[in-house]
């Protein structure tokens, strides 16, 4: 493109900064600071002392020739940062050395520091103009260089690490509004500083809502209080900011009141109303640690008490409020053992209150309970033949006739223990022991409750490792399940409650998993809630309650042939698979080859590589099976090779992170995986165990691919490419690549997989927004990182006006290879590539489809 011309040079004088500008376009910006007034001057060059060159040298009092002699040099043009170090008062490059203090090259090269400075010149040019105009060494405060002076300023001033004043972060974020305001005023129509504003906008709403969000500490909130601090200082007048101001404001008088209650509270040692009050308060217990400690002094306070209250009333033979008392102590410390088997004293008083009061009396007789005997000896027989259902409506039939008839509640706790509803049945078993009079009634009665009980314990300890296991062999919807019948029997567990919330999170089921993400807080609040699970559990809700991204109009959105994923049709590569979003047509390769590509309507259903000779041979030959769900491509198959694919399987053992199975103190052994059997489409056993290569994408109907990788840690994410390089016009066979995702669904890693050779290879793709903007390929790390200081393949896009123009290739085996992209009417209609020795040296032009 050819360089648009640059203005004349202006002077502007500002009430907070006055700009010298030599040009929007200039690549060189220097600022001043004198009495906290900031000055800008912009420049195509600089020079110091009339030389592109400094010198880099250590703190001294004085310097002699002989040390600025031996100081190294560094090139003024290739500098691209000088700052005042405010601690030092000294310009510095930013370097973690010690030898980084600047000093002007000069050919009197002794005095202080300050001396140096004072005799030194800078000189600036114009665009176009190869004169310099010397200025005097002003107070300089720092020189940028770069492609844009505005750019480079705009990056400069949002840099919060730029900004490190001696005397806190109070001055620090005040001095970074100074400039800021400076350099708004200096260049108010900029593009650059429109985005500082927005970006400004987007940090302070961010650092809000962390603090909202039950993961933030005390130095979060400090952040968010500087922010507000900058905002206001810098945009005093703007709409939204300040109306995240006086969010934030509003949060905190209602935090300094909520701690003045429980504070209140904890004095007058209220125990239930402190913990009643800190319910609201909980989400930001990481801000002020004190109040946890007060939390769990409150938690045991209060179990005590209740405590106390309990034996008080069983004294007295209250055994209704005894148990009462003895279980709100229960939710308090589910861990204390004496009241449990207290409370479970004040139960047996309790019931055997009515029995003992019935024991005189005279009830029905035998012949008048025939036909609930009889009812009842059906059930019985239902469930041990295992026929729950019929069981079921014989229960209803002789309940619905005889509701307080204990053989018949003994037979629904045990149906209810059959379908793992353990703790109804043990409801149940509370209304069938209030009910007998006999002790062979209350024993029989109470060996049914062991039982219960102790398969609530027995599935605790299996349920685990059965989830595990599911989860290894991707099976989430079965996983899912697991947890449903484990709530079922047993809707106190905390560790089922969590892992129940992660599994709707994978399941694409955002307000299930919230729901029972907050139902594990809940149930946590007492002293065996683990604090680090906790914030886990805050984070992932703050997670679901994020604002989704804005949605692009209908009308430019469209499904990728390959992912359907719905995208923007101005891109040029899906960022769920990485595949090309256009419609290829034919390929011309050079060595007398070409490949067909297969269409039937917007579906590809195969590419087969020939060789052009007469008769045309077959080279290779692909074929697509299509999810039926959403469309999209879920295997693909070589057909030219005469032995099938082997099945790919995602080893789990890698796993770095996995919030369904790491406890926070300990990590639980894992459990080798079964032979999976998937029955849902968001078990994806089978995916990986059937012929061909699998495909599984960020934007699976069922599975929140991106999600399972976050939260378990496992890569489930596949694509299928024609060649190493993810170059979508030449296909010499298929190439399976495990994915990893951002947040976003954009494909950030590629991981060779199957039988690929080069699997110590990575993979990394960077975007801008959702463009793709670059494919590199490095060798991986012991720590399976990319060693990012090799590079075995760069591919670079190049966009202009919204349009993908040309690629770039960089292989180290060869030289730098093109790809042009040629269009007709803003339409994309061919694309020629250059001979690339990483692909059998072919060169190609593509013919692609306007539909």
């Amino acid at each position: 493109m050819k360089k648009a011309a640059c203005p004349s040079r202006l002077l502007i004088l500002l009430p907070v900064a006055s700009l010298i500008v030599a040009s929007a376009c200039a690549g060189t910006i220097i600022i001043t600071r004198k009495d906290n007034r900031f000055e800008f001057i912009s420049a195509e060059q600089i020079q110091i002392n009339g030389k592109d060159r400094i010198r880099l040298s250590t703190v001294a009092p004085v310097y002699t020739p002989r040390q600025v002699n031996q100081f190294t040099t560094q090139r003024l043009t290739q500098t691209s940062l000088i700052q005042m170090d405010l601690k030092l008062n000294m310009l510095r490059v930013p370097s973690p050395g010690t030898a980084s203090i600047v000093l002007p090259d000069a050919d009197k090269t002794d005095g202080t520091y300050e001396e140096m400075w004072t005799r030194a010149t800078i000189g600036i040019s114009k665009s176009g103009s190869k004169q310099f105009e010397v200025l005097p060494a002003q107070k300089i405060w720092a020189i940028l260089q770069g492609s844009s002076a505005e750019e480079t300023l705009a990056q400069f001033i949002s840099d919060d690490k730029n900004f490190q004043h001696p005397d806190g972060a109070s001055e620090s974020r005040r001095l970074q509004g100074q400039l800021i305001a400076a350099s708004l005023a200096a260049f108010p129509n900029s593009v650059p500083m429109r985005e500082v504003r927005s970006n400004s906008e987007k940090s302070l709403r961010s650092s809000i809502d962390k603090v909202n969000s039950g993961l933030a500490e005390m130095a979060d909130l400090m952040e968010a209080r500087e922010k507000a601090k900058l905002s206001a200082l810098v945009y005093p007048s703007d709409p939204p900011q300040a109306a995240l101001r006086a969010r934030l404001e509003q949060t905190e008088v209602q935090l300094k009141e909520t701690q003045a209650i429980l504070k209140a509270f904890e004095i007058a040692s209220l125990w239930d109303p402190f913990l009643a009050k800190y319910r609201a308060f909980q989400r930001y217990e990481f801000i002020f640690p004190e109040f946890q400690d007060s939390f769990r002094k409150a938690l045991g306070a209060s179990r005590d008490e209740h405590k106390r209250l309990a034996q008080e009333r069983q004294q007295v033979k209250d055994c209704a409020s005894a148990l009462t008392h003895y279980r709100v102590a229960l939710r308090r410390d589910p861990a204390d053992l004496m009241a449990r088997e207290q409370a479970e004293s004040a139960r047996v008083c309790l019931v055997r209150s009515p029995r003992a009061a019935r024991s005189g009396k005279k009830g029905n007789t035998e012949a008048e309970l025939a036909p609930a005997f009889r009812t009842n000896e059906f059930v019985i027989r239902f469930i041990k033949e295992n026929k729950l259902e019929s069981a079921e409506k014989a229960l209803n039939q002789g309940l619905q006739l005889y509701p307080d008839f204990p053989p018949l509640l003994l037979s629904q706790a045990r149906w209810l223990e059959r379908r793992n509803q353990l703790r109804s049945a043990l409801g149940i078993l509370d209304r069938y022991d209030s009910l007998v009079s006999s002790q062979e009634e209350w024993n029989e009665g109470d060996k049914a409750r062991r039982d219960i009980e102790f398969q609530i314990l027995k599935s605790r300890d299996e349920r685990g490792k059965k989830l595990l296991t599911l989860i290894n062999e991707y099976r989430f919807a079965t996983a899912m399940a697991e947890v449903v019948e484990g709530l079922n029997a047993d809707d106190e567990d905390q560790e089922l409650l969590f892992r129940g919330g992660i599994l709707k999170m994978m399941l694409r089921e955002r307000a299930s998993a919230k729901t029972l993400l907050q139902k594990y807080l809940d149930a946590s609040q007492s002293l065996s809630g683990v604090p680090a699970r906790r914030k886990q559990a805050f984070a992932l809700i703050s997670s679901l309650d994020a604002a989704p991204l804005a949605e692009i109009a209908a009308a430019d959105r469209r499904g990728n042939w390959f992912s359907q994923n719905s995208i923007p049709q101005n891109l040029f590569y899906d960022p769920a698979s990485l595949a090309f979003n256009r419609r290829i047509e034919h390929v011309e390769l050079s060595q007398k080859q070409g490949i067909d590509f297969m269409w039937s309507g917007e579906r590809l259903d195969g590419i087969q590589r020939i060789a052009e000779e007469k008769p045309p041979r077959t080279i290779a030959k692909f074929r697509f099976e299509y999810l039926t769900a959403n469309g999209s491509v879920r295997r693909v198959f070589d057909t030219s090779s005469a032995t099938p694919t082997a099945a790919i399987r995602v080893d789990p053992t890698n796993v770095r992170r996995n919030l369904l199975f790491d406890d926070p103190v300990a990590q639980q052994p894992g459990v080798a995986a079964a032979t999976p059997t998937a029955t849902s489409p968001a078990d994806l056993a089978n995916l990986f165990t059937e012929p061909g290569l699998p495909v599984l994408m960020a934007n699976h109907p069922n599975v929140d691919i991106p999600a399972v990788e976050r939260l378990t840690g496992i890569q489930l994410g596949h694509t299928v490419t024609g060649n190493r390089y993810f170059q979508p016009f030449v296909w010499e066979r298929p190439y399976s690549f495990r994915l990893s995702y951002d947040d976003l669904g954009r494909a950030i890693r590629a991981y060779p997989a199957g039988t690929n050779a080069e699997a110590a290879e990575i993979y990394v793709f960077a975007w801008d927004g959702l463009r793709l903007t670059e494919i590199s390929i490095h060798p991986a790390l012991a720590n399976l990182q990319p060693d990012r200081s090799k590079t075995l393949y760069k591919r670079t896009m190049n966009y202009s006006d919204g349009q993908l123009h040309s690629e770039r290739i960089e292989n180290p085996t060869g030289k730098p290879v093109r790809i042009e992209y040629k269009y007709q009417n803003g339409v994309l209609t061919s694309v020629d590539g250059e001979a690339d020795s990483s692909l059998g040296n072919h060169s190609f032009k593509a013919k692609i489809s306007s539909r």
